[in-house]
């Protein structure tokens, strides 16, 4: 197993332990739904960076394509969160 693989499996036991604490937290907190509901969506934007970077390999890619990216999903947790709260607030 060379070193490529080793941070595959990494990333991949990452996103288990992240989607693990996105279902723990709604579990734990569920009488506090406000909380939880940030609380996963941060969670699932962490992990939609994850994949972009290491399982797309963007993270090796020039910055005039990285930093678009790292941006799209800046704004778009910021999108959801501001919708959800101004909606349901």
């Amino acid at each position: 197993m060379d070193r490529g693989d080793r941070r595959l499996i990494f990333w991949w036991a990452v996103l288990l332990v992240l989607t693990l604490l996105s279902f723990e937290s709604g579990v734990q907190w569920l009488d506090q739904a406000g909380i939880v509901t940030a609380i996963v969506i941060i969670i699932a934007l962490v992990k939609i960076r994850v994949v972009i970077l290491y399982f797309m390999e963007v993270s090796e890619a020039p910055l005039a394509l990285r930093a678009p990216l790292e941006l799209w999903v800046l704004a778009l947790g910021a999108a959801i969160l501001t919708l959800w709260y101004g909606v349901f607030a």
